[in-house]
């Protein structure tokens, strides 16, 4: 629904520009994108975001240098 609407407006905004047509494109576009992000359609969405790489990182065992070559027995 939301892309017909900005197609409809953008036909709109061609014969004739007005600030209320603009403000509704510019108010579908926006609602477009978001959607498009939700859905994971654009490569925004397919991104994870930077807190859980951050969470997964933390998670990860670190090495310890000073350890690797001694004997575990």
């Amino acid at each position: 629904m939301h892309a017909i609407t900005a197609e409809d407006i953008a036909i709109q905004l061609r014969e004739k520009s007005t600030e209320p047509l603009r403000r509704a494109y510019r108010q579908e576009t926006m609602s477009l994108c978001t959607l498009s992000g939700k859905l994971k359609l654009c490569k925004q969405g397919r991104r994870k975001h930077q807190s859980s790489e951050q969470s997964e990182i933390a998670k990860t065992p670190r090495r310890r240098l000073w350890l690797a070559h001694s004997d575990p027995a």
